[in-house]
């Protein structure tokens, strides 16, 4: 029989931070009723009590956070992001320019590969009315078909690799409150990259981090929301935690990126602190694959190609800002 832990000697990673958090909050409200009661002495002393209790609760948690905690992608959440991350929203993404148009002109773009805009509605119409869209593995193959088709649409004579489930080796952050430091690692679900014609062969067969980092290839990597478990805003942190890590290990500054679900889909850029702790990103409006309401079910044109364009203009500019010819322009937040 194994030893029976005592309790909260389980809490690991993420869970220890956020314990942390909470507590930390729980203080602050305790201090301020302690505040707003005042002459009430019996009430001032029970929230005396109850603040005492909640500073050795403390103490205790940080005591176990010292030295580094290690927790993955799909432990961030909102508060953990801009308390512990230091990594905060900025301006928001809107269209720019005419998307249906644009979309009209990637359809051309396949240079006779496979799959063409054709190919690639006929594809998303068999999965409609072949696949529940009711697990992961399900919306992986509306990913999955995209992402063919954003391979015929790379610029110029470059290749694309894509890789399921990336490995990103452990990357270290300080927390501010110096109390602990955090290792986060993780998988992402698709890393799109482009390489030059004589480096596709090398790379097809590797799909190491370190190798993506020693060639300086283009890569967009794209965070998969799990189909039905909540609105696909809420799987943001995790994407952007995705991306931080990214962009400490390859260095650099700026990282496109994006979270879908297969039929939704937010665009994001995060940008790098200069010191290398924490930053900040902004996002797009959810853009929606749209499908009919009768049996047989059928895509509706333009969604598709209006995705596809986005990742293939993105691939190709994954660590840079926006530029003039982008599919989005940023609006600042109110």
């Amino acid at each position: 029989m194994s030893e029976r832990r005592a309790p909260g000697s389980s809490l690991k990673g993420a869970e220890l931070i956020r314990a942390i958090c909470n507590l930390e909050e729980l203080e602050k409200l305790a201090r301020e009723e302690e505040f707003e009661e005042g002459g009430e002495a019996s009430v001032g002393l029970a929230t005396n009590v109850l603040s005492g209790k909640i500073k050795d609760l403390l103490i205790t948690l940080r005591a176990k956070s010292e030295g580094a905690l290690t927790f993955s992608f799909s432990s961030v959440d909102f508060d953990i992001l801009e308390e512990k991350l230091r990594i905060s929203p900025r301006d928001t993404l809107v269209k720019k320019g005419n998307h249906v148009n644009r979309a009209a002109e990637s359809i051309l773009q396949s240079g006779g590969r496979y799959m063409t805009s054709e190919d690639m509605y006929r594809h998303l119409n068999m999965l409609e009315n072949l696949v529940p869209k009711a697990n992961e593995a399900g919306a992986r193959l509306w990913i999955d078909a995209i992402f063919f088709r954003v391979s015929a649409m790379v610029s110029g004579n470059k290749g694309m690799v894509l890789n399921l489930e990336q490995h990103v080796p452990a990357v270290g952050i300080p927390v501010p409150d110096k109390a602990c430091s955090l290792n986060i690692c993780g998988t992402i679900d698709y890393a799109a990259l482009t390489t030059d014609p004589y480096e596709h062969e090398s790379f097809i067969q590797t799909s190491h981090f370190q190798f993506i980092k020693h060639k300086n290839l283009n890569g967009l990597f794209v965070a998969e929301a799990k189909p039905g478990s909540s609105t696909l805003a809420q799987h943001v942190p995790r994407a952007v935690a995705e991306m931080y890590a990214s962009a400490k290990y390859l260095n650099k500054g700026i990282l496109r990126g994006a979270l879908t679900n297969g039929h939704e889909w937010i665009f994001l850029i995060f940008y790098l602190d200069k010191d290398g702790i924490g930053g900040t990103y902004t996002t797009t409006p959810i853009i929606k694959i749209q499908v009919n309401d009768s049996y047989p079910f059928c895509i509706l044109s333009p969604g598709p190609d209006i995705v596809a364009g986005i990742l293939a203009y993105w691939i190709d500019r994954s660590f840079s800002d926006l530029d003039e010819n982008d599919w989005f322009s940023q609006r600042a937040r109110k």
